[in-house]
């Protein structure tokens, strides 16, 4: 058996803020202000994949500090057997669940919990069917017992004690452990769950807690009262007492405003707004850089889904979908497109200088750092060369854009083809970056051969009314990684996963109905065969040595960049913000629930400053590498 309780006890050293912070003035009042713009649509974590509504809720096995090192959370220890397959937890005793009155419900946090919980995650009877279910599946007849074809007996979640949880897993899966802080791994007492039904999550009466705060009220689209759990089993490091949020349709457009005005205690700022703070006095004092961050990877896409399975467009047809289908699917004109981006002057709308821009952009779809343990990921195989490799080239545009034009007036496709573009207006940033998008591509390439058309949308259900129905032809999308292995960011593209939504592109399926050998069901209904992507990349799946899996999900990348299905934009992070929080004590993994937390966070009584943030950064840096090499050895 291979122990780990002894390291990860070890490295749990205790935490200290960054010296150069130590003097700073904790506020008297540990109670935190916040605005919100976009609602929760429900809190039930065996159902949606949104991690940010129940992670100060409802506690995982593991967790990350903040210095992105695994911790032990609800599972005291745990171990794993000589060949990988066999991964046993001891689940912390007298860990209460709690209710939204802030009283003891009556039950210990127990191994059954998480049986029980993982049970309705790969239930496909439900009326709500889990979106995260396929999290699962590296779980021994997980994915079978969803499909139908075996008995809940059959699959690898055991309690073998009120205490000892087991899971048994198809093939040994390094990463295993950070797929463990996800929410489809959180536990759900079976009593409260099988009362509550379909109900689960819906308001904060029909949620228990066991995490570091309760929602003790909850109206929605108007207030969020989180107050801090005193049963919580390492109170000790939680220091915020309360967190007081306020619904405001506009909280992100006013979001320095409203942090002037005391209404938050966090204000992400645009570039025009940071110049204005730092041209002040007074204000330049309260800002300070966003901490770039591997959270989410973003990315501008072309939309091969046009029309739905009844056959009705996914797209107002006034814009044309059939014909910028057609054009879509010629090489040339997605590489023309991909050229003429000008990435950084894109990012400007978010920065306020080039340095900046380029520190965020990113030439790959998994970002630079994200995966190292088998060497540098994006230095893999073909993949280097793009990760290298800025797209923006204005010749090779124009190149690509003459011989899409000789090809598709041959195919009988018209010109300008109409890239009908939504973007979200929740954030001025995003509004702007649309604008200055628009006026790259139709400057270089011509409004003779495209016509961007903008269409903003609110930020309130935003994915579901554009990326996921397909509802655009062009756009900016992300994608969060779930785990530690690049093998996340394959899920847009292959076709069986649920938010799949770049598969229909020439050479990436062929269409086919239910009945077809082979034949995988998409998202929306279709069927697909002779998936290209999914054939490179169904090899790493099962592949062990990391240098061969990375090799393989290199490639794979790789093809999907040179083909320009995709155009690589930036990872997470950037731009300014204003904040009494100090962002190196918060919970750090780019993965999972961990960064959505407050553990570990104080007030402070004034904002982190330029020369603050800079000093505590190169301290977290050197600690951090410190602790990691510790780890290693």
């Amino acid at each position: 058996m291979k122990k780990w309780t002894a390291l990860l006890l070890a490295l749990a050293l205790t935490f200290v803020c960054a010296a150069s912070l130590a003097e700073k003035a904790k506020a008297k009042e540990q109670i935190y202000y916040d605005v919100y713009s976009a609602e929760w649509a429900t809190l039930n974590y065996m159902y949606e994949s949104a991690s940010g509504g129940t992670a100060n809720f409802v506690d995982t096995l593991v967790e990350y500090d903040n210095y992105g090192i695994l911790q032990p959370c609800l599972a005291e220890s745990w171990e794993c057997s000589e060949d990988g397959l066999t991964w046993t937890f001891h689940i912390r005793p007298g860990v209460k669940w709690m209710t939204a009155d802030m009283e003891e419900y009556g039950a210990e946090v127990v191994a059954d919990d998480f049986v029980y919980s993982a049970s309705r995650v790969l239930d496909s009877t439900l009326e709500q069917v889990s979106k995260t279910g396929d999290i699962l599946y590296v779980i021994k007849n997980a994915e079978a017992y969803f499909n139908g074809e075996c008995e809940w007996e059959d699959v690898g979640v055991k309690a073998i004690d009120d205490y000892t949880l087991q899971y048994t897993l198809e093939q040994p899966v390094a990463y295993f452990e950070s797929m463990l802080s996800y929410v489809c791994f959180m536990p759900c007492n079976r009593e409260f769950g099988e009362e509550m039904g379909e109900d689960f999550g819906t308001g904060n009466y029909s949620l228990l807690y066991n995490g570091a705060f309760i929602l003790n009220e909850w109206e929605p689209n108007a207030n969020r009262v989180l107050i801090r759990n005193p049963e919580y089993w390492d109170i000790e490091d939680i220091h915020i007492e309360e967190i007081r949020m306020t619904y405001n349709s506009e909280a992100s457009m006013l979001s320095a405003e409203l942090f002037k005005r005391g209404e938050a205690m966090t204000a992400s700022l645009t570039a025009s707004e940071a110049q204005t703070w730092l041209a002040d006095a007074q204000l330049s004092q309260m800002l300070r850089p966003s901490r770039a961050a591997f959270n989410f990877s973003y990315w501008y896409a072309f939309n091969f889904y046009i029309k739905g399975a009844d056959g009705s467009y996914n797209y107002p047809e006034e814009y044309n979908p059939e014909n910028y289908f057609a054009a879509a699917q010629n090489k040339n004109f997605r590489k023309s497109i991909f050229h003429a981006l000008d990435r950084v002057g894109a990012m400007m709308t978010k920065v306020s200088d080039e340095a900046s821009a380029r520190s965020l952009m990113i030439n790959t779809i998994t970002p630079p750092g994200f995966a190292t343990g088998a060497g540098e990921y994006t230095q893999t195989g073909s993949l280097a060369a793009f990760a290298n490799t800025d797209s923006y080239n204005p010749d090779l545009a124009l190149e690509y854009k003459a011989k899409a034009v000789e090809e598709l007036t041959a195919a009988g496709v018209t010109f300008p083809v109409v890239l009908y573009m939504p973007y979200n207006t929740g954030e001025s940033d995003l509004t702007q970056r649309a604008q200055v998008i628009e006026q790259q591509l139709e400057g270089l390439l011509g409004g003779d051969y495209i016509d961007i058309v903008l269409e903003g949308y609110a930020n309130d259900n935003y994915l579901n009314t554009t990326r996921r129905a397909g509802n655009y032809s062009f756009m900016e999308v992300y994608w969060g990684p779930d785990y530690a292995d690049p093998y996340t960011f394959t899920d847009p593209f292959r076709v069986s996963q649920k938010y799949a939504y770049i598969f229909m592109g020439n050479g990436l399926g062929t269409p086919a109905t239910e009945d077809t050998p082979g034949a995988k069901q998409d998202r929306l209904g279709g069927y697909w065969t002779d998936l290209v992507y999914d054939q490179m990349v169904e090899p790493a799946y099962a592949e062990q040595d990391l240098a061969k899996r990375y090799a393989i999900l290199a490639e794979a990348e790789a093809w999907l960049i040179d083909e320009a299905y995709v155009i690589p934009f930036c990872m997470d992070g950037g731009g300014y913000v204003a904040s009494y929080l100090n962002p190196f004590e918060s919970q750090y993994a780019p993965f999972g629930v961990s960064e959505n937390r407050y553990k570990y966070q104080w007030i402070y009584e004034t904002p982190m400053g330029m020369d603050e943030y800079e000093t505590a950064l190169a301290e977290w840096e050197a600690e951090r590498d410190a602790r990691l090499a510790a780890l290693a050895e």
